[in-house]
């Protein structure tokens, strides 16, 4: 491999050196004057040793500007998602795993601890070193003291994780039982990074607000108007705008205080990613988020040129607005990483006996499927921005099967009428419905919460269809909080939610795909209770669920890329594709990303976009930079 070639590899860890035949990088513009002054230590000695290089930044990029955006309310969740930086980072489809602030790791053959290696001077945006200290100061202090919340990604039912500091920029995850998956955790930045989530808190200046090394915490507290020093922790660990301006941070821009709503964010001067000639990244200066508090209105303000991204708050329903921007700006689609945005969870464990039991057929839930035209959804709904596809994982994976994809969403009310007069439902009301087997009409309902428009749209196209087969339904549509409410309640029928858990974050985070939080799992929340709380609550499930839940432990218990994992997961998917205890309708839509035309720098190619990735994280930020042109 050439020397310029062994440059460009993404995210390897060089010294500056490497890539510039000596030569000191340049100076961040912005931070020049600092340092001439002496308030800022020059570059190389505010880099780590072995930076991240991110080697696809554009070599023509320059340096300040402010990036403008939108928001919906001062928790900045779209602001904080695009400056976070984790150990680990996926690539677009949320696959592929490389790392990011840390400088790589190793399983144990056993796969029972994960060493993870830090980077050699590191430091905090205030300057101070980020070294192991603070992750353990982030198990001991946080996730495994007894006054907060075991967090219970560490905490297992055979015991907690245990922590091992091996020296300043090593640290040892050692489990009670193997434990690769943590590793696809960590690929979403938001679950990997500085904050509450884990693993990291910066120990130097959180110590102060903790009971336990500062016994002056609950007259702190008390005099931020909180009523423990718990809460006051927890304020200042979150790394969120607004809640604490002088907390440090490790991302790649650090919140500031604002004179007013408007949310402020500044470069930090310590991050660790550089790019190819050795140039600290980010490129952007400064960020600024305005609020706009409906979402109806935060659309116009991005149609209207109001930021100089927006694709967090806006969807493919939104395109028709989008497609020709303001002046100054252009639309660009990415494609999202949900295969169903209205995905049908059948209720197995339904308190009503007569539904429980159609329910439980698997031809009376393939026929509800052949019976939905999803092409006429994907058109009148989306205007074809979205594609017909099956509530599964994404079709990358090495483990997914092609020839699973058609029968899930093929379209014939013939043979959907087939089936259902084969079980017996072929006896019709004078309006045209069909009974139960007690004589009483089929009634179903799609419960679904009301946030956008495309639910209550996708819905009603669907109650068509099924009429067209004989069976009646209804959509119900109600708050998220009520929806969620009924599901623990267990008064859900057919409740309706998107198939977003796609990628290999599923593994840690299976939701409908799993059995370990009822909450989650639409199709099946009493077995599942049962299962997660080994016997103590819900309803014992059938051997055969029972068996597809060990298979799904079997699984998260090897590492992702093991031939014996894909075996695995073929089969515990093609379960899913073979029984329908959920249905897909149209998803890996095209996502709206409305840019300005100063807005440079986002990877060429295809764009994926989906929560499972962090959204902005595999876009690269750090390298987006603006062309030269006066402020507005």
């Amino acid at each position: 491999m050439s020397r310029h070639a062994r440059c460009f590899a993404i995210l390897l860890a060089l010294p500056l050196a490497a890539c510039g035949a000596g030569r000191a990088a340049e100076e961040v513009p912005m931070l020049a004057p600092l340092v001439a002054s002496g308030e800022l230590p020059p570059l190389a000695e505010r880099l780590p040793e072995t930076p991240a290089v991110i080697a696809s930044a554009d070599r023509d990029a320059v340096y300040g500007g402010t990036l403008h955006m939108l928001d919906m309310d001062a928790r900045a969740w779209s602001l904080n998602l695009l400056r976070q930086a984790g150990l680990l980072r996926y690539d677009q489809l949320g696959i592929g795993l490389e790392p990011d602030l840390a400088a790589g790791y190793r399983l144990s053959p056993d796969l029972r601890s994960l060493e993870l290696t830090l980077r050699a001077g590191h430091k905090w945006s205030d300057g101070q070193p980020f070294t192991s200290d603070d992750i353990r100061f982030w198990w001991e202090a946080y996730a495994n003291h007894p006054a907060f919340d075991p967090d219970p990604f560490y905490h297992f039912a055979s015991g907690a994780m245990q922590l091992e500091v091996v020296d300043a920029q090593t640290v040892r995850f050692v489990f009670p039982e193997p434990y690769p998956v943590l590793l696809d955790r960590w690929g979403r930045a938001l679950l990997a990074t500085d904050g509450l989530r884990g693993p990291i808190l910066p120990r130097h200046y959180l110590e102060r607000f903790h009971a336990d090394y500062n016994p002056e915490a609950k007259a702190l507290a008390e005099a931020e108007g909180l009523d423990s020093w718990q809460a006051l922790f927890e304020k200042h660990a979150d790394a969120s705008v607004g809640l604490d301006p002088e907390r440090p941070s490790l991302w790649m821009w650090v919140a500031e205080a604002s004179p007013d709503e408007t949310l402020r964010l500044v470069r930090n001067p310590y991050f660790h990613q550089v790019d190819a000639r050795g140039r600290q990244l980010p490129y952007i200066d400064r960020v600024e988020g305005r609020v706009v508090a409906e979402r109806e209105a935060l659309v116009a303000e991005a149609a209207a040129g109001g930021a100089d991204f927006e694709g967090f708050y806006v969807g493919a329903i939104d395109l028709p607005l989008l497609a020709e921007p303001a002046a100054g700006h252009a639309l660009r689609l990415a494609q999202s990483l949900e295969t169903s945005l209205f995905t049908i969870h059948f209720n197995l464990n339904a308190r009503d006996a007569t539904l429980r039991e159609l329910f439980g057929w698997h031809d009376f839930r393939q026929a509800l499927s052949l019976a939905i035209n999803r092409e006429r959804i994907a058109d009148q709904v989306f205007e074809g921005h979205a594609r017909p596809s099956p509530a599964l994982p994404l079709p990358q994976h090495a483990f997914y099967d092609p020839a699973w994809t058609e029968p899930l969403i093929r379209h014939d009310p013939e043979a959907a009428s087939a089936l259902l007069d084969a079980l017996g439902l072929d006896t019709r009301d004078a309006s045209g419905f069909r009974l139960n087997p007690d004589g009483a009409r089929i009634e179903l309902q799609m419960q679904m919460h009301n946030d956008g428009q495309q639910n209550r749209a996708i819905c009603e196209l669907v109650v068509e269809d099924w009429k067209i087969v004989g069976v009646l339904a209804q959509c119900r549509g109600t708050t998220v909080p009520q929806l969620m409410q009924w599901q623990v309640e267990n008064k859900n029928q057919l409740p309706v939610w998107a198939t977003s858990r796609t990628t290999r974050l599923l593994r840690t985070d299976p939701r409908w795909f799993g059995f370990t939080d009822p909450s989650q799992q639409w199709w099946a929340p009493d077995w599942t209770a049962w299962l997660a709380s080994s016997g103590a609550q819900g309803e014992r499930p059938p051997d055969a669920i029972a068996a597809l839940a060990e298979q799904f432990q079997r699984w998260q218990a090897l590492p992702y890329e093991a031939p014996e994992a894909t075996q695995l997961a073929r089969e515990y998917f093609g379960w899913f594709a073979e029984n329908y205890p959920m249905i897909g309708t149209v998803g890996l839509q095209d996502q709206p990303l409305v840019l300005s035309e100063r807005l440079q720098g986002l990877p060429e190619g295809e764009l994926h976009w989906a929560a499972d990735t962090n959204f902005y994280t595999p876009l690269l930020p750090a390298a987006w930079w603006l062309d030269p042109e006066p402020e507005r």
